[in-house]
């Protein structure tokens, strides 16, 4: 009976450990996706403000904060 007792005790643990690094994994993937996507919106950003804006339109737009 101990013996039955004691694979029940290990089978409990291994489910545990799966239940931990599992989650550990899923945590790792949500963050990952979560920076791929913050670095796509900065992107996103950066292209639509050099869609929007010529190099002269930067120049004259320093020219006048300098001015100020």
């Amino acid at each position: 009976m101990s013996e039955l007792l004691q694979m029940l005790d290990a089978a409990a643990q291994s489910i545990g450990a799966d239940i931990v690094v599992g989650f550990i994994v899923i945590v790792s993937f949500a963050m990952a996706l979560l920076g791929i996507l913050f670095f796509l919106l900065a992107v996103r950003g950066i292209w639509r403000y050099l869609t929007r804006h010529t190099v002269n339109d930067v120049i004259v737009s320093s020219q006048r904060k300098a001015l100020r």
